[in-house]
This record gives structure tokens, C-alpha cells and sequence, in this order.
């Protein structure tokens, strides 16, 4: 090989064989692997090149201290600082570093990628474009365009995808059921005052992945918290993380309300708001009469520009309201009446279920009916009167008790023919001395009446202290 000390002038083409060295490593030419170092002699690539590098035309005027960067390129003018070329064709950069017109601090991008719609953009000013020339805001993505001329069918555009890696083996399969992707909304910079859009595994490795929003609120300094979840199946929870339906609300204080937003005084005013329960044919109508039509299915609403009364309807079927102990303590059939202790009502009012009967009798045209089903009837159960309707009025205290009436119905007798014949008895009584019920008169299903007995033997059979009629 050859080597050389000192400053080096060629004026005229040498040759060389052998590895070649200038000022020991200044330059260096490794001529077994055809490599070429600048400030080493043991070059890997094709060039190497150990220091500072710069290029252009102010390289001569300007020193390495003023451009600390391991490579300064330094131009003017409308020429970019920095070209990547894809080819070898003229004006197809694949990287631009420093494209513009006239470079000035606010205009000149820092880096900017041009193939095609695949921009990238960082600003002198510091805004981000990705997908975009020129980003006017600190980040701006667009990911494309949904019409190619043709048509808009299957164009999916994702303009922002974050992603955290993997892992295998060891604690990561339970480690990956948890937070995935944050995205991260910050105020000030403070370490703690942001909220977050996070991706949610639902299991290890699990194809169930959900997305939750965390918010800083009163009382909570230090981090944010869940507030709302939507599960990789679709449902949505709101203060709880395992929202069982499609909306789950879950807080101290649930209450929900909805608003007509058009009106501020429902006192004067009639408003549209409420509650719908509708099949996949509903077309938007909050049509509530007649058949079941536009798909409307329950609601209840102030549905009304005239009237300020709240609907509730089914429009399907009857209602039906229970309790903890009634599964239907109340109902409304399809025509109207209205059942309390039975859920098929035959009468506009039906309080507890029908009595049997021989199908002839008709409830329809009834207003009220009030059947007694604790204790029915029958052929050993004679002369036991039960309460089925009272009546009272209140009295007033530390003066006198309230006044009451009651009607009572029983079997007084049997029929002793073999059949299940009726033979009905009425009790009327009135509440005396400490609110006492006192039986006054009893009729009888023979027509005998009785006043002072339960057990008339005449058309009137009165009896008392003073005598008998």
C-alpha cells in the first residue's frame, strides 16, 4: 500500500494499487473490500466518514462549531438543501430536506417528503403535515381521498393508527389484557392535567378489543379516570367498565334527561322530549296512534306541540308494572282496562283475577270489579264473610275516629243438589265504637233480608232488643 504525511496536491490522474493512506487516516482506501474511509482506516461501507460532514456552497465560509450536526448541508436560494433522488430522473426527489421557494424561517419546511399524496411535512415553525404540503396546525393527517373518479365504494382511509409492540413468553400473555394505544390530550404540559383515548384487550391475546376515555375531574388531581367504555362487541358504559347491554349507565346519582332543546319554559310552553322503543323498520315518525306503524314500538314522551301532558304507550300489546314480590302488580290490556293483582282484566277496573263462573256472565260493560281470592268459597266454607270493597272517611285526631263501611260477600248455604249453584250472601257493615265493624244487615241470594241477623228466615227478618218484625 501506499502512504503519505503533510498537505497532499495532485495535479495530474494518479494511480494507486493497494490499500492507500493519506496523513494516516485523513483518507483512507481499503482496496481489498473497496471501501474509502475519511477519518478512519477501518471503513464497513463504501464511504465512511468519522466526524463532522459538510456540504455546500458555505462549507468553505462556515465552521463545524457553527453546524454542531454530525451533517450540515448548507444552500440558498430556491434549491433544496438535501435531495434523496428515487431514480435517476431529474425532478423525481423521493426526500426533500428543505424544499421551498425563497427559505425563511416560517416557510421553509424542515423536512418534506414528495411521492405523490404521501407527504410528509415538518416546519420550520413546527408544525406536522402527514398526507398534507403545507400542515396548518402542530399536526394535520388527511388519508386520502374517498373518490377516485369512479366510485367511493371500499375506500378506508386511516388518518392517524397508534399502536403499541407486542410480546411472547413470561407474564405476557396476562400483561396483554389491559391498556393498549394511548392517545393522550394534555394542558400546559403538566404532567398530570390531560386525559387520555385508550385501547382495551378484553382478555389475553383476546380479538376483543374496546376503547376507553379517561377525564380529570373535581377531586381527582393526581390522574384521570374511566369514564365511559365501549366494549369490542359494541356496548357502551358509562361509569362502569363491564356494561352488560347496549348503554349501561352506572353513578351515584344516574339520572338521565332528555331535553327540548327549542323550548326553556315547560310551565307555558308544550315540548317535545321522551323515550322510544322502536323494531329495525323504524323510520324516524313518532307516530302513536292507531296499528303499530313506521316500526314505533313503546314510548313515553311529551310528544305534543299543543298539550303538556306525558304519553306512555305500548303499541304492540299491554302494559304491565310488578314489584319485587308482584311480577304484575298492575296491567293495561290491548282494550283499555286496567287489572291491579291480575294481568288479564275483564272489566275496566278489575282488582285481583276474575272469580270462575259458568261463562255466561259478562264483566265487559262492568266499571269495577273487586274480586276477594284469598279465601274462595265452596261448599265447607259457609257463612265467612270477607271484606271485598270498604269505604271509610277520616276523622280527626284526639276528637273522633273516621267512619267506615264494608261489604262483605260469602256462601250461606249449600245448594244439596249436586251442582256448584251459587248461593251468595252480602254483609253490610259499619265501623262503631273504637272503629269497630259492626254487621247492620244481610242479604241473602233467596231474597230474604236481614237486619240485625246474618241469618234472615223472611222476606225481611228484623231482630233486636226492642222486638222483631
Amino acid at each position: 500500500g501506499s502512504t503519505g504525511t503533510g498537505d497532499v496536491v495532485l495535479s495530474i490522474a494518479p494511480a494507486f494499487s493497494g490499500d492507500v493512506a493519506f496523513d494516516t487516516n485523513t483518507l483512507f482506501v481499503d482496496s481489498t473490500d473497496n471501501r474509502v474511509g475519511v477519518g478512519t482506516a477501518s471503513p464497513q461501507n463504501k464511504l465512511a466518514v468519522a466526524g463532522n460532514v459538510t456540504f455546500g456552497p458555505g462549507a468553505v465560509t462556515t465552521t463545524s462549531a457553527y453546524h454542531a450536526g454530525m451533517l450540515n448541508v448548507i444552500g440558498g436560494g430556491t434549491r433544496a438543501l438535501l435531495r434523496i433522488e428515487n431514480n435517476s430522473s431529474i425532478g423525481s426527489p423521493g426526500i426533500i430536506f428543505g424544499e421551498g421557494g425563497v427559505f425563511t424561517e416560517d416557510t421553509v419546511p424542515t423536512i418534506k417528503k414528495v411521492q405523490g399524496t404521501n407527504n410528509l411535512a415538518i416546519m420550520t415553525g413546527g408544525n406536522v403535515g402527514i398526507g398534507v404540503t403545507d400542515p396548518i396546525s402542530i399536526f394535520h393527517t388527511h388519508g386520502g381521498e374517498l373518490w377516485d373518479g369512479s366510485s367511493m365504494a371500499s375506500k378506508v382511509c386511516a388518518t392517524l393508527s397508534v399502536a403499541r409492540g407486542g410480546g411472547a413468553g413470561g407474564s405476557a400473555s396476562t400483561q396483554d389484557a389491559g391498556t393498549g394505544a394511548i392517545l393522550k390530550f394534555t394542558h400546559d404540559g403538566s404532567l398530570y392535567r390531560h386525559v387520555t383515548m385508550e385501547s382495551v384487550s378484553e382478555g389475553a391475546y383476546s380479538n376483543q378489543i374496546g376503547i376507553r376515555f379517561k377525564t380529570l375531574g373535581s377531586g381527582n388531581t393526581t390522574a384521570p379516570l374511566e369514564r365511559m367504555r365501549i366494549t369490542g362487541s359494541g356496548n357502551v358504559g358509562i361509569g362502569t367498565t363491564d356494561p352488560k347491554v347496549a348503554l349501561h349507565v352506572s353513578a351515584t346519582d344516574g339520572r338521565l334527561a332528555i331535553a327540548d332543546a327549542s323550548e326553556d319554559d315547560c310551565d307555558t310552553n308544550a315540548f317535545n322530549a321522551g323515550l322510544f322503543f322502536v323494531d329495525n323498520t323504524w323510520t324516524g315518525s313518532v307516530a302513536h296512534s292507531g296499528n303499530p306503524v313506521n316500526g314505533m314500538g313503546f314510548y313515553i314522551a311529551h310528544n305534543s306541540s299543543s298539550s303538556k301532558n306525558i304519553s306512555m304507550r305500548n303499541m304492540c300489546g299491554s302494559l304491565s308494572f310488578g314489584t319485587r314480590d308482584a311480577t304484575n302488580a298492575m296491567a293495561i290490556d290491548d282494550d283499555g282496562n286496567v287489572g291491579i293483582g291480575t294481568s288479564s282484566p275483564s272489566s275496566k277496573l278489575t282488582i285481583n283475577t276474575e272469580p270462575s263462573h259458568d261463562d255466561s256472565f259478562d264483566f265487559s260493560d262492568i266499571p269495577l270489579q273487586v274480586n276477594y281470592n284469598t279465601t274462595v268459597t265452596s261448599n265447607s266454607n259457609l257463612n265467612d264473610p270477607k271484606s271485598v270493597m270498604i269505604l271509610t272517611r277520616q276523622g280527626t285526631s284526639g276528637q273522633a275516629y273516621a267512619a267506615g263501611a264494608a261489604f262483605r260477600l260469602s256462601r250461606w248455604e249449600d245448594s244439596n243438589d249436586g251442582t256448584a249453584a251459587s248461593r251468595s250472601r252480602l254483609d253490610i257493615a259499619l265501623t262503631d265504637a273504637s272503629f269497630d265493624l259492626t254487621n247492620i244487615m244481610t242479604i241473602r241470594s233467596n231474597g230474604n233480608v236481614g237486619i240485625g241477623t246474618t241469618s234472615p228466615t223472611t222476606r225481611l227478618h228484623v231482630q233486636g232488643s226492642s222486638g222483631e218484625l
